[in-house]
């Protein structure tokens, strides 16, 4: 069963959003569940088994998993009590509308150094689970300035990240005057990706050329331009699938900026381990 907790919106989708999950006792086969947003999650109650890119990840009550966009993680196991998983997913525009460090280095969205381990247990956990509740309360109060004290709050983990738990890329300390572009050319794709964009008209749009566009945004953001429009268009595919019954899977492809329900297909199961009939007949309970 999904509670959702609250929501920041945009002009066009959601910046951030926070949800409880509460789920039974279960195994499942892994499949390559990854998504273009930044996530945190408390594991509130139970204990189980979290696949990430690091690997085979054990769990239990109190424990936070941290995890960059583009980063594989799926839980395979939860243990005999069942689970209770609190998740957060933010994506770099809504960091960028800060005012503090994280305007500096958005893409560690998408980074994050190789000495930074992804789960951090109940014992290092303290003041990143005590803003996670502070989070909770904010969203739930929505009091007046409430969006602006979130993000504070997501700075201030993001701050606990660097200092105690290797969090920031190496790399960071050496930035160059790319950063700008690529978040200007991260928001074209996030109000653009439904239509049929180029990475020329990307690229214009950000006043550079398609060949240096495709090398700084490797460079930043750790993946291809197309994957990170690919990943934001199966997202909005995800939500139609599930909450658009009616919606045939033709439909939904095209209105999410593909052309046929071919490369539709084959993006979906890239990026979820699953066709879209798959997961309409199968939604995760965890997400």
């Amino acid at each position: 069963m999904i509670t959702e907790i609250g929501e920041i919106s945009g002009t066009h989708n959601s910046y951030f959003k926070m949800w409880c999950s509460s789920v039974e006792p279960m195994k499942r086969e892994l499949i390559n569940h990854r998504h273009p947003d930044f996530e945190i999650a408390l594991i509130e109650k139970g204990s189980g088994v979290y696949v990430t890119t690091d690997g085979e990840k054990r769990f239990s009550a109190g424990d936070v998993f941290v995890f960059s966009g583009n980063e594989l993680h799926y839980i395979t196991e939860t243990g005999n009590d069942g689970l209770i998983i609190k998740n957060m997913h933010f994506n770099s525009r809504f960091l960028s509308a800060s005012c503090g460090l994280i305007n500096k280095y958005p893409y560690i969205c998408f980074n994050r150094s190789d000495l930074f381990n992804c789960r951090i247990t109940k014992s290092n956990a303290e003041n990143i689970t005590h803003y996670i509740c502070n989070i909770e309360n904010e969203l739930s109060k929505r009091e007046s300035e409430y969006e602006i004290k979130v993000r504070l709050l997501i700075e201030q983990i993001f701050i606990e990240l660097i200092r105690q738990h290797n969090f920031l890329p190496e790399r960071t300390k050496n930035i160059d005057n790319t950063l700008s572009k690529i978040t200007d050319a991260m928001q074209y794709i996030d109000f653009h990706y439904k239509e049929q964009i180029t990475l020329k008209e990307i690229s214009d749009y950000i006043g550079t050329t398609p060949n240096y566009l495709s090398f700084a945004f490797k460079k930043q953001l750790n993946m291809k331009i197309w994957d990170y429009v690919t990943l934001k268009r199966i997202e909005e595919a995800k939500e139609k699938i599930s909450s658009e019954k009616s919606q045939n899977i033709l439909n939904i492809a095209l209105d999410c900026g593909f052309n046929n329900t071919a490369n539709f297909n084959r993006a979906f199961r890239t990026v979820t381990g699953k066709t879209p009939s798959e997961y309409r007949n199968n939604k995760e309970i965890i997400k």
